[in-house]
């Protein structure tokens, strides 16, 4: 919303308050120009960042509020948004209009400021934002798992006291059929027998024969046994959903991607099966229940239901209560399967689908009237292709779905609970013969113990139950003209329409209210189908459509044959820290980011099925002053392209300390991958055993008189007696634009051709989610030195920088401190290859350097195309690119060092793209300053600071 149409809604809603224009101590500040940090605390007692929403588009920060005038209008003069009139109603009822800058009133400098305690104004705020914390987890936890409301009970326990209620209405009927009475009368007695119906008239009815005892007694047993049995299976079913999915085992009431509906079945067949075995004393009384049993001896209490069902278990003894628990686990196992998996399909993709298609396909005209535009950051309009645009669906749509899901899934449920409960209550009829027959055996086993070795004899007498309850049922169907088919299917559609409790009603109520008036939403993106609004966030009773986000998937972009391989990828941090001076790397050079920091990324890849592990890149090696002459001398060196380093720990160390030993037979890695030859990425290959087949780019081994090549006779040791594979890209095999070599020959990891940094350069694609996931298949792409600087191909078009940048993204500068998102205005006055403002949200912070002291890239139009080749892919929602000195992927993605049982193959899951997308911003520079310190001081060997350079010398 534009910032006027805001102040307009405010004080419309504000009509009898008093507000104007405070104007702090300190002078306006235009909010995001980098002086204002969000933390800063004016005279009204206000911090910056909490006055004006952070979005708004004039950006003002500073404007608090205090009660003064009465506002009755705001408008625009001429042409400009930041120059307004104010209409104001003076004391004697007249207006005035007063011209100001801004977009509130200002505050004359002698006018005596309202008296606000902000400790005051702090402890109201928190008080009642825990209030609506609370009152709202307490609404969430219900409504986590809304299913329940639809599952049918599975012990009647309100049996006891209907039967009683029964009785006495029989006793009520005689006695006013022996009764004239007129029809008036008669349709109060009607109308009376009615209400005795429901449930409090039932219990009032029982309560009133047998006194209050008969609750705890007779109605809370069974109540206690549905409540017990129904948390056994919703915490085993969200339990088991957890592991199978992992978005739906987080705290969150929006799951998206929802669950495949093979997850959802597999989890309710598990937790129905479970919840099968922990009822099966509860089927076997229920089963054997008589309420005649319960009723009272003359002038007696009714027996407890607590006594009849110890009584029963100790009768039928282990082997009766799981008599006949084949159908009960049958009913239970696939009944819950098929509830779950329905319920949860419709709820969940039925949903996003209705929403995607619906909204999706609406017309330009109809999008626009409904859209909210969100403004430029300027404050001035864009090109409308370029703003995303914001629809709010209507709220009853997914408490609708929501009651759909439950009416389908209670339905489907029935299709298969209806013929077997018929088959199960004929099969009970027989229980209680087979309890004689079982009574009758002990006692002879007691009497005669040569009968005590026929163990089987019951187990083949429950088993023949099953057949003569099978033959029961068709001599049932035979006696009421009917095939088994129809007998099996009778009383279907009434019992189907009595399975939707009345709960469902509340339910689809409190979900509209909570829905209509917002407690909480959860962001969820949904990727649109080539209707011109790419990207869609969906939040709960929220839908963004626009251009802003990572488009399209891979395989359909890239021409990938799908393929459900995987390779586990592990982040492995080789423990470098470099400093380089920036002129070799990008281009131009800008003051305060004239030296750029660096770590050196590896990656261990584990192909699980094939038992293959492959390590892509090896970091720098510990001893790194023993490389070749060739790869020293003007590559390391105080006057050199890298001018400080340290290397605590080899690549073997490193590997050792998650407890893979290079040199172990059983644990060795079977290649060792280098995207290129350069000191930084080659490690030490000596640590490996011999058997490890040394990968690199096509050309590298064949060529000669490259510095430890394989005719560097100091580089020797590493080739002799090792298996030698160069990359082919011959076969015609394309990735995006790069020509690509399916390393394993399963889909999972590919070779793909970058030439530009070095000819035989080679990047890496990792499958790390397979193409049946409900997600669809997702990569890593290990980008090496194809550049090494994200802001080479960041923002983009596609990709622009957003609004507002999160503070985590940024921690590292010292220019903001702020917790709160800082606006991408802080950044784009001084990007140094933007025409203008507008461009600089979606132009690449640098370009790669054209000539230079110490040129890196041999060729640089071939890198410059490669890194093309390579944003098509960074611009796709499955794809993460990660290349080799990009040190913010440490902090957020787990690292081997650290947990070296974990991958990082669920990136998307967790938002590591997205959290990291941004983090290059770290580095580059605002007003010239540099933004944080470099991350190590000179070389360093052992631990100490040495001198390097004298030692080089030594080597000429």
């Amino acid at each position: 919303m534009k910032a006027s149409a805001m102040a307009l809604l405010l004080f419309s809603s504000l009509a009898t308050a008093e507000i104007a224009r405070v104007v702090c101590q300190q002078p306006p500040r235009e909010w995001g120009n980098g002086n204002c940090n969000g933390d800063d605390t004016w005279a009204c007692g206000q911090r910056c960042g909490q006055c004006i929403d952070e979005n708004d588009q004039h950006g003002y920060v500073g404007y608090c509020f205090a009660v003064l005038n009465h506002i009755q209008d705001i408008s625009p003069v001429g042409d400009d948004e930041k120059q307004y009139t104010m209409t104001r109603r003076l004391d004697d009822g007249t207006t005035t209009y007063d011209p100001f800058t801004g977009v509130l009133p200002v505050l004359p400098p002698d006018a005596q400021l309202p008296d606000k305690n902000p400790r005051s104004n702090a402890a109201t705020a928190a008080s009642a934002a825990g209030v609506r914390a609370l009152s709202a987890q307490a609404i969430a936890f219900y409504f986590r798992a809304p299913v329940k409301a639809f599952f049918r009970t599975r012990v009647d326990y309100l049996a006891y006291a209907r039967s009683v209620h029964q009785a006495q209405i029989e006793l009520l009927a005689q006695a006013a059929a022996k009764e004239p009475s007129t029809k008036l009368k008669a349709t109060l007695n009607q109308a009376w027998f009615y209400l005795r119906g429901t449930t409090p008239g039932v219990l009032t009815s029982a309560v009133k024969q047998h006194g209050w005892s008969v609750l705890p007694n007779q109605v809370l047993p069974p109540l206690i046994a549905n409540v017990g049995v129904g948390a056994v299976l919703y915490t085993s079913y969200l339990t088991i959903l957890g592991s199978l999915h992992e978005e739906s085992g987080r705290a969150t009431k929006t799951v998206y991607p929802p669950p495949h509906p093979t997850q959802t079945f597999t989890a309710g067949l598990l937790a129905g099966s479970l919840q099968s075995f922990i009822a099966a004393p509860l089927d076997a009384i229920q089963a054997r229940y008589d309420h005649r049993d319960l009723m009272p001896t003359e002038g007696g209490k009714p027996r407890s239901m607590w006594a009849f069902s110890a009584e029963k278990l100790r009768e039928i003894g282990v082997r009766g209560i799981f008599a006949g628990w084949g159908l009960s686990l049958m009913k239970d196992s696939f009944g819950a399967a098929v509830f779950f998996s329905v319920f949860e399909y419709v709820k969940a993709q039925g949903y996003y689908r209705f929403v995607s298609w619906y909204y999706g396909g609406l017309e330009e005209h109809i999008v626009d009237y409904m859209a909210q535009k969100r403004p430029a950051k300027n404050g001035k309009p864009e090109d409308d292709n370029k703003q995303p645009l914001i629809i709010r669906p209507h709220y009853a749509i997914e408490p609708i779905f929501l009651l759909l899901g439950g009416l389908s899934a209670s339905f489907a449920q029935q299709v298969v609970l209806h013929p077997l409960t018929h088959v199960q209550v004929e099969h009970w009829d027989r229980l209680e013969e087979l309890d004689a027959k079982a009574a009758k055996l002990r006692e002879t086993k007691g009497a005669n113990p040569a009968h005590r070795k026929d163990g089987w004899r019951m187990a083949r007498a429950y088993y023949r139950a099953y057949k003569e309850t099978w033959s029961e049922c068709c001599a049932e169907a035979a006696k009421e003209g009917l095939g088994v088919r129809k007998w099996l299917w009778r009383g279907f559609w009434w019992n189907t329409i009595r399975q939707v409790p009345s709960t469902s009603a509340g339910l689809i109520i409190f979900e509209l209210v909570r829905r209509k008036y917002g407690l909480g939403s959860e962001e969820v993106r949904i990727m649109g189908d080539g209707s011109g609004l790419h990207v869609a966030r969906l939040y709960t009773g929220w839908l963004v459509c626009g251009t802003f986000g990572f488009i399209n998937k891979i395989d359909e972009m890239a021409n990938i044959p799908k393929s459900d391989n995987v390779v586990r990828v592990k982040l492995v941090d080789t423990t470098t820290a470099m400093v380089g001076v920036a002129e070799s790397f990008v281009q131009p050079v800008v003051k305060g980011h004239e030296v750029i920091n660096f770590c050196s990324l590896a990656f261990l890849l584990e192909h699980e099925k094939l038992g293959k592990k492959a390590m892509f890149d090896l970091g720098v090696r510990k001893d790194y002053w023993n490389l070749p002459k060739g790869a020293q001398q003007g590559v390391l060196g105080p006057d050199s392209v890298i001018f400080g380093m340290s290397v605590p720990k080899g690549i073997d160390e490193v590997l050792a300390d998650g407890g893979v030993d290079p040199k172990s037979i059983d644990d060795h890695t079977d290649y060792c991958i280098w995207s290129h030859a350069h000191f930084d990425h080659r490690g030490d290959v000596s640590v490996f055993p011999k058997s490890t087949t040394l990968v690199s780019g096509p050309g590298y081994f064949s060529s000669k008189g490259r510095p430890g090549g394989r005719d560097d006779p100091q580089a020797a040791a590493e080739f002799e007696g090792r298996p030698l594979e160069e990359a082919n890209f011959d076969k015609g095999l394309m990735v995006g634009k790069f020509k690509a070599q399916d390393f394993f020959g399963d889909g999972s990891f590919y070779l793909l051709e970058a030439p530009g940094h070095q000819p035989e350069h080679i990047c890496g694609l990792a499958r790390t989610t397979p193409s049946s996931s409900p997600e669809g298949a997702t990569f890593v792409f290990l980008g090496g030195d194809i550049c090494h600087f994200a802001g080479v191909f960041r923002p983009s078009k596609e990709t622009p920088l957003p609004d507002g940048i999160p503070a985590s993204a940024i921690a590292l500068r010292r220019d903001w401190a702020s917790k709160a998102v800082c606006p991408c205005s802080h950044f784009t006055p001084h990007h140094p290859n933007a025409s203008d403002e507008k461009s600089a949200s979606t132009t690449p912070w640098y370009e790669l350097p054209r000539g230079g002291k110490h040129p890196v890239y041999t060729d640089i139009d071939l890198a410059t195309e490669s890194v093309a080749k390579m944003r098509e892919l960074d611009i796709k929602d499955n794809v993460m690119v990660c290349i080799a000195h990009d040190a913010s992927l440490l902090d957020v993605l787990p690292v081997f060092n650290k947990q070296p049982e974990r991958d990082i193959n669920d990136w998307k899951t967790n938002g590591w793209k997205a959290t990291t997308y941004w983090s290059w911003l770290n580095e580059v520079s605002v007003d010239g300053k540099t933004p944080h310190e470099p991350v190590v001081e000179g070389f360093w060997r052992d631990g100490k600071k040495w001198d390097y350079a004298g030692y080089l010398e030594t080597l000429k």
